[in-house]
């Protein structure tokens, strides 16, 4: 009934829902906790009867309910932490004996419930130890992590740690025992309390425990591995002890690929950059060409976080100019372009002729782009070069991409204040503005009016025509040409290489918005520590006298061996009291005692009633002692009966 969308029903439905909270069967009540978001999703009017519902399932003895419930919950009331202090504590403790994902949904409303109701573990200045180098084995890199010790949860409670809350180290330790499920939700859930919740030095075990799922589905594999990608952007020394494997293969799935190549630029260091680049320049002969390329950003990036290799990583690059691959070659174009911008003060005269050699060759229009602003930028390198290439730019200008033509127009102003005395640059400028003046662009357009009015003044001559002249030839030229020096060749800033997975680093891990890198419906963030903790009593179990079941440490956990044969449970269950289970422990002890004293009594009465038969009928008896004889030991006064009766 709860499944039909239909807003008349609902409160019929509701009605039924609050009779069929206390029924005796726990089917029945796991169905209500199943219903409960169903009916919300109708009519919302309706959610404080079922925040009633809900807080009186969250005392039910079957613990199975009491999952499905504290799972369905978080969609009617999110915010209510008020109705999961009593559980916190018992839900923490048999976190281990639910289902699987029944356990990743659990974790992810404890992650809510602890940022709200805990103090921040860590401070500020808490050096992670991220720059150590850590010795490792390898042989250690490719084994399963193995299983914690078994810790009970609750003993913690009581534990001398000053540092961190009780109840909070109980969920670090009810989730460092899921760290070695075989559920990688499991896994991602438990790793996200440590990644947010845990201390920086104690949140590096989750590493070792997400390595161990990278070679599951690919599916799983490329979760596992947004999850790492994150992780390392902020926590890199959590994974550098197994950098060996995040090397790719060349049958790895193509977004596999690119993860591990975001991950690898992100372990980088000054000690292990050169083995790193070495790999990541062994990936550009890979028959992918888009793996190439992104090989290629991976290198640009490595090179701008490390300028100690900016020269080999342009060695390398260089070569790659050579491929048959105009994507590729354009790549490697723009990463240079790039790796020269980020190192202004060094020079690469060597470097810019080659790629001015390639202008003819290159068809990509972002390379080409990216090829005249390397000679507008190195005009003091190749002085002889640079009006040349303009002058294969302005022939070929009415055909080119907008972005190139912009950068060709840019170029020609650059010569143009770089050495006014040329008259052929002087005649290539006025041809390109010319040019310009009907381009269909109407960016490119204003751009050439705007340097034509900069640049250029009109004059009237003698015979009464119009003519153009350079505005530099007036008394104010030298400042006038200072100014327009400042403008165009200025010192440009670093190009900045942004990996494409930085969104994923605003959503929650474990989340599908951070997996989409954009909000998913229903998507919330996770919220802030607060500044004080708030009172940690009113975790502690209520005692309910009115009902038969209370909210302290269990006996033992529901099964359907604890119902009898009419159906009914028998007391104990998920919330059950240490005295009503010694009562009932008491009471089934004295029942046994009365039922053995009944079953003897019986025994004697069965044997005098025997002894008055065999008098009677000397056949039934000598048949009934034979069968007594069998059953047990005979002594010697019944032999001596038995032979007086056969005589």
């Amino acid at each position: 009934m709860s499944s039909v969308q239909v807003p008349v029903v609902v409160p019929l439905i509701v009605v039924a829902l609050q009779q069929s909270v206390t029924d005796q069967s726990a089917y029945v009540r796991r169905a209500v906790a199943h219903a409960i978001p169903k009916v919300f999703s109708v009519d919302p009017s309706v959610g404080e009867e079922l925040v009633d519902l809900v807080a009186k399932l969250l005392k039910d003895p079957d613990f199975l309910c009491v999952q499905a419930l504290f799972c369905l919950s978080y969609a009617i009331c999110p915010d209510r932490y008020d109705l999961l202090h009593p559980v916190y504590r018992q839900v923490v403790k048999f976190l281990p004996d639910f289902d699987e994902w029944g356990q990743a949904m659990i974790l992810q409303i404890l992650l809510r419930y602890a940022r709200t109701q805990f103090v921040c573990p860590w401070t500020d200045n808490d050096d992670p130890n991220g720059d150590q180098k850590v010795e490792t084995n390898d042989e250690d890199m490719f084994t399963i992590p193995s299983a914690p010790k078994q810790i009970d949860v609750l003993d913690t409670i009581d534990s001398n740690d000053t540092d961190v809350d009780p109840d909070l180290r109980a969920l670090f330790n009810t989730a460092a025992l899921l760290l070695v499920s075989a559920n990688a939700a499991v896994v991602a859930s438990a790793t996200a309390i440590f990644f947010y919740l845990a201390p920086k030095d104690e949140a590096r075990q989750c590493a070792k425990a997400l390595i161990g799922h990278l070679r599951r589905p690919k599916e799983i594999s490329f979760a596992v591995l947004s999850q790492c990608t994150t992780m390392a952007a902020q926590r890199p020394e959590m994974f550098r002890p197994f950098l060996k494997k995040f090397f790719i293969f060349d049958a790895d799935p193509p977004q596999c690929k690119e993860l591990k190549l975001d991950i690898l630029t992100r372990l980088a260091l000054p000690s292990n950059v050169i083995s790193i680049l070495r790999e990541l320049l062994s990936y550009t002969r890979f028959a992918d060409s888009c793996f190439v390329i992104a090989s290629i950003e991976a290198i640009g990036r490595l090179a701008v976080q490390h300028p100690q290799i900016t020269e080999n990583c342009l060695r390398g690059l260089m070569q790659l100019l050579k491929s048959r691959d105009v994507q590729i070659v354009a790549s490697s174009v723009v990463v240079i372009r790039r790796l020269l911008g980020s190192h202004k003060g060094q020079k690469h005269g060597s470097v810019v002729k080659h790629l001015v050699k390639l202008l003819d060759e290159t068809a990509v229009p972002h390379a080409r782009a990216s090829i005249v602003w390397i000679i507008g930028e190195y005009l003091a390198e190749i002085p002889q070069l640079a009006p040349d290439a303009l002058r294969k730019m302005a022939r070929t200008f009415r055909d080119e991409a907008d972005d190139v033509k912009l950068q060709t127009l840019t170029l020609a102003v650059k010569l143009l204040l770089f050495d006014p005395s040329q008259k052929k640059v002087m005649l290539l400028f006025k041809f390109i503005l010319d040019l310009c003046k009907y381009d269909l662009n109407y960016d490119i357009r204003d751009r050439a009016r705007l340097i034509r009015l900069v640049f250029l003044a009109k004059k009237k001559s003698s015979q009464e025509d119009d003519s153009q002249s350079l505005a530099l030839s007036s008394p104010e030229a030298d400042s006038f040409r200072a100014q327009m020096q400042q403008f165009f060749l200025c010192e440009k800033p670093v190009p900045v290489s942004l990996s494409k997975f930085e969104g994923h680093q605003r959503y929650l891990l474990g989340t599908l918005s951070h997996i989409l890198a954009r909000p998913a419906r229903g998507y919330r963030p996770l919220p802030d520590f607060p500044a004080e903790a708030p009172d940690p009593s009113v975790r502690a179990p209520i005692v309910d006298e009115s009902a038969s079941t209370s909210v302290v440490a269990p006996v033992k956990p529901f099964s359907w061996s604890d119902e009898d044969e009419s159906g009914s449970e028998k007391s104990g269950g998920f919330f059950t009291t240490e005295d009503e289970a010694n009562s009932s422990a008491t009471e089934e002890s004295s029942t046994e005692d009365e039922g053995s004293s009944t079953e003897e009594e019986s025994e004697e009465s069965e044997e005098e009633s025997e002894s008055d038969a065999s008098s009677v009928e000397s056949d039934d008896s000598d048949r009934r002692l034979r069968s007594r004889h069998r059953k047990s030991t005979c002594t010697d006064a019944d032999l001596d009966e038995f032979e007086v009766l056969v005589r």
